[in-house]
Order: structure tokens, then sequence, then C-alpha cells
């Protein structure tokens, strides 16, 4: 038969000390088996093992404390890694903007198709939107996903081609 003993240790929340007990258990097999009667109270005869204890566990509660603080700093050097690695990757999903004055995207309209889009734009409010951003001075991301939707929407509403999606946002100089 072989036996343990813990020293349990409570301490108030400020960390004054409340009590000690010993804890007993049996090892039958690998598996510990509390004995009768533990956790019971320290008693004079325990002096010895309880002085070995605490000696034992100044020295663990020590190496414990370094063993975390390393744990710390290693952990927080593979966060601050993978931050980086997610900085980078989200930069390269981003797209790059691809800005055109308003002006010269409006141009890209045919006559007809801009006469539709500000038509369906009297009665839809998500044409509306479109039809008040060519409004505004700021350059149009063509790169967008927000104005890509919006050339989608146009489509699906039938006011302009399918076929001609890639033409009203292509980049300036890959545009023929």
């Amino acid at each position: 038969m072989q036996f343990t003993k813990k020293l349990a240790i409570a301490f108030a929340p400020n960390g004054a000390l409340l009590g000690l007990a010993l804890h007993e258990a049996e090892i039958i097999n690998g598996r510990e088996f509390d004995v009768e009667g533990t956790p019971r109270a320290i008693v004079p005869g325990d002096a010895e093992g309880v002085a070995a204890a605490m000696s034992q566990l100044q020295v663990s509660a020590l190496l414990t404390v370094e063993q975390k603080t390393a744990e710390i700093a290693t952990l927080t050097g593979e966060r601050d890694a993978a931050r980086a690695r997610i900085t980078e990757l989200e930069a390269k999903l981003a797209p790059t903007p691809v800005l055109l004055p308003v002006g010269a995207f409006i141009s890209r309209f045919t006559d007809e198709e801009f006469i539709a889009v500000r038509a369906l734009a009297q009665t839809d409010a998500t044409a509306a939107g479109f039809v008040a951003r060519t409004a505004q001075p700021e350059p149009i991301n063509l790169a967008s996903p927000l104005l890509q939707a919006a050339m989608k929407y146009l489509v699906a509403k039938k006011v302009i081609a399918s076929d001609r999606v890639a033409a009203l946002g292509a980049a300036p100089e890959a545009r023929a």
C-alpha cells in the first residue's frame, strides 16, 4: 500500500491565513482514495511534516511564478505574432481601392442607362441611394464591395445589362 499526504492551506481574500488541514489518501492502482476522516486538522505530531511541506511549498510557489511568468511571455509573443499575421492577411484580402472621379464614373454609363437608373430611383430606395452617391464629390471606389453589389442590383432591376458591369467597373487603365 502507498499513502500520500497533502497539506491544504486556506487563505482569506486579503491573504491572511485561515487554517491548515492535512489530506491523506491511499493510492491503489494509480488512483487516490481518501482515507476516512480527511481532511483533518493539523495536530502537534504533524509539525515536522508541515514544516517540510511549507518549505517545499515556498520553493514550488517560486517555481510556479517563474514558470507562469515565462509562459505569459511566450503566449504574449505568440499572440502578438498572430495579430501581426492577421493584419498582414487582412491587408492582402482587402481590395486595393481603385478611385475614379464621380464625373468620369457617370460618363461610363450610356444616356439610356443613366436615365433608367434615375427613373428607378424615383420609386426604389436602393437606386435612390446609388444616384445620391453619384451626386457627392468624393471619388467612386470601383473596388468597393458596396459598389459591386449596387451594380448587381441594377442588373437585377434590368436598368443595365449584365455584360456592361465589367466595363462600368473596370479600372481606368484597363478600360478600352
